[in-house]
C-alpha cells in the first residue's frame, strides 16, 4: 500500500517535470523579434534579436527589420535554424539583403516597405499568402524558389522573381496581383494542381504581370485571366530585366483571357521585329489561344514617333488550332489613339502583327480609310 502511494506521487511529480520541460521548448504564443545583428549574421543566434524571449523568430513569430539597413549586419538563414516556418516578415526600411543556406518561409501578412528588399537564399511562401509591398518598394527574390501555395501581391509595389542558376521551373499553385501591384516573373511557373482559373489573375487598375519567364498550366481548363484594369506586359522594366522580352503561357484546353478594360502592353524596339511578345501554346492536346471575345480590351503600344517601318509580331500561337478569338477594342500608341496613317494591326491564324506604314497617306492611296485598319486573315 505504502509503496503504491509513493509510486503514484512520484509519477505525478515526474509528469509535471516533463510537461514543464516540453513547454519550455515550445512557442505557446507568437512573439515579436527585432533584428539587431549584435553578435553575427546568423538568424539562429538569439543574441542577434531584441525580443520577448531568449530565442529567434520561427513558427508564426514576427521578424521585424527597421532602421538604416546599411548600419546592420545583414541576416543569414544558417543551418542551425530549427523549424523556420511561417514567419511574418515586417520589413520597414529598404536595403535589407537576406542570404542563407536554410529556407526562409514567409507567412501571410508579411510586408515590405521603404525601398528594395533582396532575398538571395532559398525561400517560399508557406501558405496561401496575402502579402504587401508598399507603393514604390521592391521585393527582389533571387534565391531558389520552392513554393506550392498561391501568392497574393498587394498594395502597389513590385515583386521580381528571378531564376536561380540551379532552377528552371517551379510548381506553383497560383498568383493573384491586386491594387496596382506588379509581378515580374523571370522564371517559368508550372501549375500541376487542380485549381480554379481565378488563381492566376491580374485585377485592379494598373496591376501588371510581366517578365521574361512564363506560366505553364498542366491541368485541364486552367489559364490566365487579365481582368478589368489589369495589364499583361511582356519583358522587364529596364531595371529588373530587359525592357523588351517575351512572356510565354501554355494553357490546357483554355486561354489567356482578356476582360473588357484589360490591356496588353507592348514595347517596340529600334528595328522592325524587335519588340515585346506574348506566346500562347497548348500544354495539352487543345487550347493555347488568346481570348478577346469579351470586347473592350486595349492594345497599348510604346515606341518612337520615328518608329522603323515594318512588321512587329506582338503575339504568336504555336499550335495550328491556337487562334486569336475576337479583337482588341482600343488601340493606343504612347497613350494616344493609334493614327491609321502611322500603323495598323493584323490578325492571322497564328499571330497578331502590328505594322508601321512607310509614309503618311499610303492607306488613302490604297483606298482604305477609317481610324484604324484591321486586316483579318483568320476565317
Amino acid at each position: 500500500m505504502n509503496f503504491q502511494k509513493i509510486t503514484k506521487s512520484q509519477c505525478v511529480k515526474l509528469l509535471s517535470v516533463l510537461v514543464l520541460a516540453i513547454v519550455s521548448t515550445i512557442h505557446l504564443q507568437a512573439a515579436d523579434f527585432t533584428w539587431t545583428g549584435a553578435a553575427d549574421a546568423n538568424w539562429s543566434n538569439p543574441e542577434n534579436w531584441d525580443g520577448t524571449e531568449n530565442d529567434y523568430p520561427r513558427n508564426t513569430d514576427k521578424a521585424i527589420f527597421a532602421g538604416d539597413a546599411g548600419t546592420f549586419t545583414q541576416p543569414f538563414a544558417d543551418s542551425g535554424i530549427q523549424s523556420l516556418t511561417r514567419v511574418v516578415f515586417d520589413v520597414q526600411s529598404g536595403g535589407w539583403t537576406f542570404g542563407g543556406t536554410n529556407e526562409l518561409r514567409l507567412r501571410g501578412g508579411s510586408s515590405f516597405a521603404g525601398g528594395v528588399t533582396t532575398v538571395n537564399g532559398p525561400w517560399r511562401f508557406d501558405e496561401r499568402t496575402n502579402f504587401s509591398i508598399a507603393d514604390g518598394s521592391v521585393l527582389l527574390l533571387n534565391g531558389n524558389f520552392n513554393n506550392a501555395q498561391r501568392m497574393n501581391v498587394r498594395t502597389g509595389g513590385t515583386m521580381v522573381v528571378s531564376q536561380d542558376a540551379t532552377q528552371s521551373t517551379v510548381d506553383q499553385e497560383g498568383l493573384r496581383i491586386f491594387d496596382g501591384s506588379t509581378a515580374l516573373l523571370n522564371i517559368n511557373l508550372v501549375s500541376n494542381r487542380t485549381i480554379s482559373q481565378s488563381d492566376y489573375w491580374v485585377e485592379h487598375e494598373g496591376s501588371t504581370l510581366g517578365g521574361t519567364g512564363g506560366i505553364t498550366f498542366s491541368e485541364t481548363s486552367r489559364g490566365l485571366t487579365i481582368a478589368n484594369g489589369g495589364r499583361l506586359s511582356p519583358g522587364g522594366n529596364g531595371t529588373y530585366g530587359a525592357q523588351i522580352g517575351t512572356f510565354d503561357v501554355a494553357t490546357n484546353n483554355t486561354a489567356v483571357t482578356f476582360a473588357s478594360g484589360a490591356s496588353l502592353l507592348i514595347d517596340l524596339g529600334a528595328t522592325a521585329g524587335d519588340n515585346d511578345r506574348v506566346t500562347v501554346t497548348a500544354s495539352g492536346s487543345e487550347g493555347g489561344y488568346l481570348d478577346l471575345t469579351a470586347g473592350g480590351a486595349v492594345l497599348e503600344l510604346f515606341g518612337s514617333v520615328n518608329q522603323a517601318v515594318g512588321d512587329y509580331t506582338i503575339a504568336t500561337f504555336n499550335n495550328p488550332d491556337n487562334v486569336a478569338y475576337g479583337t482588341f477594342g482600343t488601340y493606343l500608341f504612347n497613350g494616344d489613339p493609334l493614327d491609321s496613317e502611322f500603323g495598323f494591326v493584323s490578325y492571322y491564324d497564328e499571330s497578331i502583327v502590328f505594322t508601321v506604314i512607310p509614309e503618311p497617306g499610303t492607306l488613302l492611296l490604297l483606298g482604305v480609310g477609317g481610324l484604324l485598319l484591321l486586316k483579318r486573315r483568320r476565317l
